[in-house]
């Protein structure tokens, strides 16, 4: 490397600067220093086994043999900085072979002074990278490829949530609407079975879906607030029927001290709580389970609990308790005949339990019943309750309730899938209220321009135009009338429930999120929200019919 002399003359290098540069490091480095107008005066044997040129054929020839003729324009700044004065560590760059091939480099340079501090040259200690970047090189190829990879199995999930959800709702929806009409005895069985076989089905899609969301790292945990007692409480009347049904007793106990209101992931909680409950009732013949909940530690920031269920079922052998968190794995390979499963539901239980930031374990003896335990943090409730999504029937948050009948209530379903338009609109008629149809987002939008809606139940993936696309345009024509047209509600009605849908909902101007199987009661809940919301109290600015 050229460096500008301090006295505009080439100066040989003080035997001092020379002896200490060489010596500065070993091994497989190249140590090289050169004279001012970048002569090499210098070469070492880590240098000659880098660069391929022999002390004899190096010495005396420019430093300029070393780099690409692409990169020499690229070093002059650092020429400028050396005839500063200044050190430069651990640059990257490429230079050059005796064979004319490249090598990756790190680079450090300083500058060599004589006896009278006058700058004469230049030191260099030369690194082979190249080994290094390649493996960057690879690691980057195998972040990309998993970073493919990861989308690739997230748009797998959803397209499958999407198409296992849509037959899923018109089975289950059919089955609760045919629950309701006149049925023999014999008919009435028949419509349990397939109603609790249902069930059953949606759990285990929900275990495999919620697996693969987990290992895929795409779930993700929300805070808010929310009332334990009532949590608690839902989901013992619950799964009470089931208890009953066996002859199980099914007992809560919150302790003394458990802060009633708290803020953490509610809907994850009881999931894990559903689990293990569920779990206790299914292999507990006689006696009873029993959830309790007490407080394992209060800090400023917020309390520790530990919930524990506890059965007197049939307990899990010494053998099977160590792998017992394991996916796919259960007590007895016998028990998935018997009790049925998949055996992710402890593992997906453990995942989601340390993602919330807590730790998970369990005592058992076999012929005498488990106790399952988790901690959890919780933050301080602070007063701003903000409900998850789709549990919207907050009531007490709305107009005061009309006696206005719910045909003037105007819905449009956007739906393209047949057979759930038709459970779509049987629904919304066992409910009371009616409802237009269209097949996909172009036809929203043209049943827009002739009729006003208050609601519209909103499928995310129809042809044409979907209904992310569909919400973005109704918000945007909207905002172009500048508050001259009411703002319709939307409600995404979709079979995609993975995490993300909900947020992406929103983002495209969505207000709520119902995902499929659309159970009624929710569906009630919801359309009550909105409903009352309107504050819909006469259809005769609608349709000319005055209400009575």
């Amino acid at each position: 490397m050229e460096v500008p002399s301090a006295h505009g003359r080439d100066t040989l290098l003080h035997p001092r600067f020379i002896m200490e540069a060489l010596h500065a490091r070993v091994g497989d480095d190249a140590i090289i220093t050169t004279t001012a107008n970048g002569i090499i005066s210098s070469w070492n044997p880590g240098a000659e086994r880098m660069f391929g040129y022999t002390a004899h054929e190096a010495l005396g020839r420019k430093s300029h043999m070393l780099i690409p003729k692409a990169r020499q324009d690229d070093d002059l700044h650092y020429v400028e900085k050396i005839s500063k004065g200044e050190h430069i560590e651990h640059f990257q760059t490429f230079r050059m072979r005796k064979d004319k091939t490249q090598l990756w480099v790190s680079v450090s340079l300083s500058p060599l002074r004589d006896s009278f501090d006058a700058i004469v040259g230049a030191s260099m200690i030369v690194r082979d990278i190249t080994a290094l970047k390649d493996a960057e090189k690879a690691i980057l190829s195998a972040r990309d490829s998993a970073l493919q990879t990861a989308k690739a199995k997230a748009d797998f999930l959803a397209t499958m949530s999407h198409e296992i959800r849509t037959p899923m709702n018109a089975i289950i929806g059919m089955t609760d609407l045919l629950a309701d009409t006149p049925l023999t005895s014999l008919q009435q069985d028949y419509v349990k079975t397939v109603s609790g076989a249902s069930e059953a089905l949606l759990a285990l899609i929900n275990d495999i879906l919620d697996f693969s969301k987990i290992e895929s790292g795409m779930l993700t945990m929300e805070k808010y607030d929310f009332d334990l007692p009532e949590t608690v409480d839902s989901l013992i009347e619950l799964l009470a029927p089931s208890a009953q049904s066996k002859g199980v007793g099914l007992t809560k106990f919150i302790e003394k001290g458990v802060p009633p209101r708290l803020r953490g992931d509610q809907r994850r909680l009881r999931q894990v709580l559903l689990n293990l409950l569920g779990n206790a009732l299914k292999f507990t013949e006689t006696g009873e389970v029993g959830l309790r909940v007490s407080k394992e530690s209060e800090t400023g920031e917020g309390t520790v609990l530990r919930f524990s269920v506890k059965d007197t079922g049939l307990g899990i052998p010494a053998t099977a308790q160590k792998n017992l968190f394991q996916v796919f794995t259960q007590a007895d390979a016998s028990t998935t005949r018997k009790y049925g499963g998949t055996g992710l539901g402890l593992s997906i239980c453990k995942k989601l339990v340390e993602l919330m930031g807590g730790k998970i374990g369990f005592e058992s003896e076999p012929g005498k019943g488990s106790n399952f335990w988790f901690l959890l943090p919780f933050e301080k409730f602070n007063g701003a309750a903000t409900a998850p999504l789709h549990a919207a029937g907050a009531a007490k948050d709305s107009p005061e309730k009309t006696k206005a009948p719910r045909k003037y209530f105007k819905i449009l379903i956007a739906e393209d899938n047949i057979i759930n338009q038709k459970v779509a609109l049987r629904q919304l008629s066992k409910l009371g209220y009616e409802a237009d149809m269209a097949a996909n987002g172009l036809e929203v939008l043209k049943a827009m321009d002739s009729n006003e809606y208050d609601l519209i139940l909103m499928d995310c993936q129809m042809p044409e135009m979907d209904g992310f696309e569909t919400a973005r345009q109704i918000r945007a024509h909207e905002k172009s009338k500048a508050g001259r047209d009411r703002r319709v509600s939307i409600v995404a009605m979709t079979a995609n429930a993975l995490e993300g849908d909900r947020g992406k909902c929103l983002e495209s101007g969505m207000d709520d999120y119902l995902s499929k199987p659309i159970r009624i009661e929710v569906l009630t809940q919801m359309l009550e929200h909105y409903f009352l919301k309107a504050g819909i109290e006469t259809g005769a600015n609608r349709d000319g019919i005055e209400s009575r």
